[in-house]
C-alpha cells in the first residue's frame, strides 16, 4: 500500500492506537542501512505478530542543532540533499516491487526548526506528521508561530508541537516539568494534533540518568487526551515502558538505542573476525600498541575462525556482511520496544 499521508487516515491510525493502548515508536534514521533496517523489521515483526498492514513510523530531523540527521545522511552534509535521499530511499523501499509494501508507513519530520528548516517545512507532501519545534522561542512566541504553522498546513499534515525546550544529554538541561496548565493552553491555543511536554527525560542519552514522570504524563493526558509524544525513552525504566500508553503517551521517538545496538553488534563481529580482516603484520602492530591479546594467535582461533590463516578474506571484508549484523541487532532492539509498548495488541 502507498505511504500514509492523508491527515484523516493518520488521525484514524492514532485513534486506533489509543483504543488498543499501544504506544507506537517512531524509529529515527540518519543513514541508509538504518532506514531499511527499520522498514524491514516492521514488516517482519508485523508478520510475526499477525498484524495485517502493520502501522509504522520512520522519522528524521533536518537541521535540529543537537542531532541534524538529514545533514548526516550523506557525505555532502547538506540537509536538503540528505532529506531528499531519505525520502527517495523510503519511496523505493515502499514501491510496488518491494516486499515491504504491506506496511502502513508514516514519515515524520522531527524537530522541524522554524527558520533553518524553512524549505523542508514548505514542502510537506511526503509527511504524515511534522514537529514544528518552536521550543527555543519564548513561550508566547512559540504558541503564536506554532498556531500559524498549524493553520497554514491543516489540510496537508498533522502537526506536533513542543510545549517547551527538552533536555539533550551533554548539551541542554531542562529540569522543570511541563505543567498541566501550560500543556492544556498550548494545545488549545495552537491547535496541534500532538504535544511534546517535558516529562523529565533526556534525548540522546546512552545511560538512563533522567527519570520519566509517569504521574505528570497522566495528569496532562487527563486534560488533553492521548496526544502526548515522549522524547528520550532511555529515561523510562524497562518495567515502566508498558505503562506509557496508559499514561496517555501515544508515541515515543527512538534513535539512540538503535544506533547503540547496531554499532555494538558490529564491533563484536569485527573483533571476532579480525583475523579475517587484517593480515598478521597488521595484527602484530595492534598487539604492540596494547589493543590485542594472545587470542588471535591461538591455534584454535586461527583454525576455527580463520580457515588456518591470518589474512583478509572477502566475505569478512564486504560491507554487506557487517550491514546484516547491524540490521539484525537493530531488529532485536525494535522488538524489545514493540513488545513492551503493546504493539502485539494491534493483532486482530
Amino acid at each position: 500500500m502507498p505511504l500514509v499521508r492523508d491527515p484523516i487516515e493518520v488521525e484514524e491510525i492514532y485513534e486506533h492506537l489509543g483504543e488498543r493502548e499501544v504506544c507506537l515508536p517512531a524509529f529515527c534514521t540518519e543513514n541508509s542501512q538504518t532506514t531499511e533496517a527499520i522498514i524491514r523489521s516492521m514488516w517482519e515483526l508485523g508478520v510475526e505478530y499477525g498484524i495485517t498492514s502493520p502501522p509504522a513510523i520512520i522519522a528524521f530531523t533536518g537541521t535540529y542543532p543537537y542531532r541534524p540527521q538529514a545533514v548526516n545522511y550523506t557525505l555532502v552534509r547538506n540537509h536538503l540533499l540528505g532529506a531528499q535521499a531519505i525520502l527517495q530511499d523510503i519511496r523505493l523501499l515502499m514501491s510496488e516491487d518491494s516486499p515491504y509494501r504491506d506496511v502502513r508507513l508514516m514519515i515524520h519530520l522531527d524537530h522541524g526548526q522554524p527558520d533553518s528548516d524553512g524549505p523542508l517545512l514548505e514542502n510537506l507532501a511526503d509527511f504524515a506528521t511534522v514537529m514544528f519545534d518552536g521550543s527555543a522561542l519564548p513561550f508566547e512566541e512559540n504558541v503564536r508561530r506554532t498556531a500559524q504553522f498549524v493553520e497554514k498546513n491543516k489540510g496537508v499534515v498533522r502537526v506536533e508541537g513542543a510545549v517547551e525546550e527538552l533536555s539533550v544529554t551533554g548539551k541542554t538541561a531542562c529540569s522543570k516539568l511541563t505543567t498541566v496548565e501550560m500543556a492544556e493552553r498550548f494545545l488549545r491555543d495552537t491547535g496541534v494534533f500532538l504535544i511534546v511536554p517535558n516529562l523529565g527525560t533526556e534525548q540522546q542519552s546512552t545511560q538512563a540518568k533522567a527519570e520519566y514522570s509517569s504521574q505528570r504524563a497522566r495528569e496532562i493526558s487527563r486534560k488533553v487526551g492521548k496526544r502526548i509524544v515522549l522524547h528520550g525513552t532511555s529515561g523510562v525504566k524497562e518495567e515502566d515502558l508498558g505503562g506509557l500508553a496508559r499514561d496517555g503517551v501515544i508515541r515515543t521517538n527512538i534513535w539512540t538505542a538503535l544506533e547503540k545496538a547496531g554499532c555494538q553488534a558490529e564491533v563484536h563481529y569485527v573483533l571476532r573476525e579480525l583475523g579475517n580482516i587484517l593480515d598478521e603484520a597488521q595484527l602484530r602492530v595492534l598487539q604492540r600498541e596494547g589493543f590485542l591479546g594472545e587470542r588471535y594467535w591461538e591455534n584454535r582461533y586461527i583454525a576455527e575462525n580463520c580457515g588456518g590463516t591470518l589474512m583478509p578474506k572477502v566475505n569478512s571484508l564486504i560491507e554487506t556482511t557487517r550491514t546484516a549484523v547491524w540490521a539484525d541487532a537493530v531488529k532485536e532492539k525494535m522488538r524489545f520496544y514493540l513488545d513492551r509498548l503493546g504493539y502485539a495488541r494491534l493483532h486482530g
